[in-house]
């Protein structure tokens, strides 16, 4: 977080870029400031053994309602394992480490 003062000299540097070189101002304009990064391989990893884990205790449970329980954790994980590899992939084609 900028402080005020921090905040003026940077639009007094965007005024004085805007003056010098008009193209490269409207250029930078445009640009979207990078987002900021996600959960990382560990926290993936340790929300889809968690949910593994759920599913071995619903599928030794040995009921119907513990099999429906099943069924909705496996497509969690599945979800979840989507969900991570996709965020994981974006990180790399960005440049940043997962």
């Amino acid at each position: 977080m900028l402080s005020d003062r921090e905040r003026e000299t940077l639009r007094e540097i965007q005024r004085q870029l805007a003056t010098d070189d008009p193209d490269l101002a409207q250029k930078l304009d445009r640009v979207e400031p990078p987002s900021p990064p996600g959960p990382g391989r560990g926290a993936w990893l340790g929300a889809t053994i968690g949910c593994l884990f759920f599913m071995f205790v619903l599928l030794a449970s040995q009921s119907p309602f513990g099999t429906l329980l099943f069924l909705v954790a496996a497509a969690v994980c599945g979800v979840m394992y989507l969900r991570a590899d996709r965020h994981l992939r974006a990180n790399q084609q960005a440049g940043r480490r997962p």
